[in-house]
């Protein structure tokens, strides 16, 4: 599982978390019937003292002491199978079937109006997630100081990201897609992306050190580009770079 983690300095934002978990199956057999989530116990002011509810319209779970309040929203708007769930006493609740129950929301203590030690789990599923697939998953942490102002900045979360991230985030994607082999190699290497073109990028080597040893330019309409090289056994790093992407991966070579 990989995650990204990124909040904005501006006043406006000050409020707003942006998560993006990826779950990478790299076995040879499929997850079925999996079920992913995120679960936050915010212990505002007093933990017993915490109330729950959820905007199921907007895909927000949250808690609230007073004027304060804190919850989780989902961004993802291609998961048509959510579930917002509330815990009690979490910490007591966790083996590996009643952790199940919770996430598939079989099991949920959920009730409005009723003060304790409440958690949040947002999850989604069923999926079934096929060999060397990635299930991707973007979360809003937000906090407001009223229920109108935790919608509102609920909102500006996902205006954000509709705006901004899905772009980058699937541009993440893509440069996971390439892929450098053999890796050791003994000079000869091969570059290989389904989705990024590879023309009209630069290709630097660099030594351990930084100081550059190569560069490949001109590179015509391809999506494998294979190199040969006449470098010394030792850690090298490769970078691809053109006006869209950035890259950089470790190459070994061992003669």
């Amino acid at each position: 599982m990989l995650q990204n983690s990124l909040s904005r300095t501006e006043t406006i934002d000050e409020d707003i978390i942006f998560l993006n978990y990826k779950l990478v199956n790299e076995g040879v057999e499929a997850l079925n019937n999996l079920f992913a989530g995120i679960i936050i116990d915010f212990d505002i002011g007093e933990y017993l003292n915490n109330f729950i509810n959820t905007d199921k319209d907007i895909n927000l779970i949250y808690q609230f002491n007073g004027d304060i309040y804190a919850g989780i929203k989902l961004l993802n708007t291609d998961y048509s199978n959510t579930n917002l769930i509330g815990i009690k006493s979490v910490i007591d609740r966790f083996s590996e079937d009643v952790k199940y129950n919770y996430l598939s929301g079989n099991s949920n203590d959920l009730v409005t109006n009723v003060k304790d030690d409440w958690s949040c789990l947002l999850s989604i599923g069923s999926s079934n997630l096929l060999s060397q697939d990635t299930l991707d998953l973007n979360f809003a942490l937000v906090v407001g100081t009223s229920l109108e102002d935790l919608k509102s900045n609920a909102k500006k979360a996902q205006d954000y990201f509709d705006d901004n991230l899905v772009a980058v985030y699937d541009l993440e994607n893509e440069l996971d897609d390439i892929e450098v082999f053999p890796n050791p190699s003994s000079g000869e290497f091969t570059i290989l992306s389904n989705t990024v073109d590879l023309s009209g990028c630069q290709i630097n080597l660099f030594d351990i050190t930084g100081k550059m040893i190569n560069t490949y330019n001109n590179i015509k309409d391809v999506d494998q580009l294979s190199i040969q090289s006449d470098l010394e056994s030792g850690i090298y790093l490769l970078n691809i770079v053109n006006s869209d992407i950035n890259f950089t991966c470790k190459l070994i070579i061992d003669k």
